[in-house]
């Protein structure tokens, strides 16, 4: 990410990417509603946690699952576990 988004007048400084307001997460979640797949990637989410509790990857998926399904306060306190 840091090729793309490092800011050239601070290097070696991490930037921030907001997921929760990203434009590919909201269209993510667009797409899980429509075809109905929130519960089921919610579901696989959990089971790779569980697995693996420093997934960030399906910690991701999890957010824009939960939100899919209209549950926002949860989807915010996933976001706001993320290391970033």
């Amino acid at each position: 990410c840091q090729s793309c988004h490092a800011d050239p007048k601070q290097p070696g400084k991490m930037t921030h990417l907001n997921l929760a307001d990203w434009w590919v997460g909201q269209r993510y979640e667009e797409i899980l509603r429509r075809d109905g797949d929130a519960a089921r990637v919610e579901r696989m989410a959990r089971a790779e946690l569980a697995r693996r509790s420093t997934d960030d990857a399906a910690r991701v998926r999890l957010a824009f699952a939960l939100r899919a399904q209209g549950r926002a306060e949860e989807a915010r306190e996933v976001f706001l576990s993320l290391p970033w």
